[in-house]
């Protein structure tokens, strides 16, 4: 019923996958307390830029396959990994991907990010939000014990935890199994 013009501002997000999530649920939060959709705007510019994402692929040829489309990871350095069953903890924010962490079989590194996600909590968050996503079952994702430390952080530091099914785009770009937590 709103017969006003449609204003809207598209905003880079400067991360990648539950990166979004997290700057979606701050614009509702400011939305729910009464700020203006130019301040709300403004404040996300502002906000990307701390919005922190660890992603952890679970089959290197997905990741292998669409950084060959940019020439970033050589195809030696993805045998190695294959080879001695590396999983990278990969880093994404403020425009930037790069690995923080690379660990051996896809579950260590699951729960390094997800301890990452923990301790971070636990030290106090710009916005009580954190967001994982997972391209499988959620059932795995809730099987899991760091997810379990991490929601009960998250219980604790009253921090609402938000688990949800990978998009299509990202389980396409990372394979089945990965995670990405913001």
């Amino acid at each position: 019923g709103n017969r006003a013009p449609l204003n809207a501002r598209v905003i880079d997000s400067m991360t990648g996958l539950t990166g979004l999530a997290v700057l979606l649920a701050y614009a509702v939060h400011l939305r729910n307390r009464g700020v203006a959709a130019p301040h709300i705007a403004t404040s996300i510019e502002t906000f990307r830029s701390i919005v922190h994402t660890l992603i952890v692929p679970d089959d290197l040829r997905y990741l292998h396959q669409a950084s060959q489309q940019k020439d970033s990871m050589p195809g030696w350095k993805y045998l190695i990994a294959r080879m001695f069953n590396l999983r990278p903890v990969l880093y994404a924010g403020s425009g930037d991907i790069h690995a923080v962490a690379l660990v051996r079989h896809t579950e260590n590194a699951q729960e390094h990010a997800l301890a990452l996600a923990t301790k971070h909590v636990a030290l106090g968050l710009a916005t009580p939000t954190v967001c994982v996503s997972y391209a499988g079952e959620l059932t795995e994702l809730y099987a899991m014990p760091a997810f379990e430390a991490l929601s009960a952080e998250c219980r604790r530091r009253r921090t609402e935890l938000i688990a949800t099914v990978m998009g299509m785009t990202g389980s396409i770009r990372l394979g089945p199994r990965a995670l990405s937590v913001s």
